[in-house]
């Protein structure tokens, strides 16, 4: 998931299992569409924000993607009743196909779920019509949670040509978990 640039004193602000929900958090002053650039600036705790609508896009539209993701934004919400979410979620098709466009408008959606190629994310990024979020990262410890080879995938250069090195512009909606089942009986059989 990515957020957009005209978020007017939002931030991601959380990660949600498998699923990435996007929340919000003030900057300092409430500024207007500048970017946060310090972690000072960002603040994880959005209680005593004024209350707000935050336009989500994705394309969780099959049956249990669709639930997840309408139960994560209900706890939201409950957790938070002073942000509303207002979800549009459109098949990977049809959001690939109105997301390049809807991001130019004047009523763009604040978070959305774009895919991280050069051909989405990075000409998102070399238009500058996403945020770098450095700071929101390092104020909600996602290093921590994320490996580099996972967040690497959400990175870019400032300009758009270093694909998986510089600014963070997005949160990966998984991670995989690469496993090895093995018999400990044959390999002992083996001698290995």
């Amino acid at each position: 998931m990515t957020i957009r640039t005209r978020v007017r004193a939002l931030g991601l602000a959380a990660a949600a299992s498998s699923l990435v929900l996007a929340a919000c958090a003030p900057t300092a002053g409430g500024g207007s569409d500048s970017d946060a650039t310090d972690t000072a600036d960002v603040s994880t705790d959005i209680t005593d924000v004024e209350d707000y609508t935050l336009t989500v896009w994705d394309q969780e539209v099959r049956g249990g993607q669709n639930a997840q993701m309408e139960q994560l934004n209900a706890a939201f919400e409950d957790k938070y009743p002073n942000v509303t979410i207002d979800r549009v979620s459109q098949s990977f098709d049809d959001l690939q196909t109105t997301l390049r466009l809807a991001l130019t408008g004047d009523d763009a959606p604040d978070v959305v779920q774009a895919n991280n190629g050069r051909n989405m994310m990075g000409q998102f990024v070399a238009a500058d019509q996403l945020i770098c979020l450095d700071s929101w990262s390092e104020a909600y410890a996602w290093t921590d949670r994320y490996s580099d080879s996972i967040l690497q995938y959400s990175s870019y250069s400032d300009d758009a040509t270093e694909f998986g090195e510089g600014c963070l512009y997005g949160l990966p909606q998984m991670g995989e978990v690469v496993g090895i089942f093995y018999s400990q009986s044959k390999l002992d059989e083996m001698n290995l």
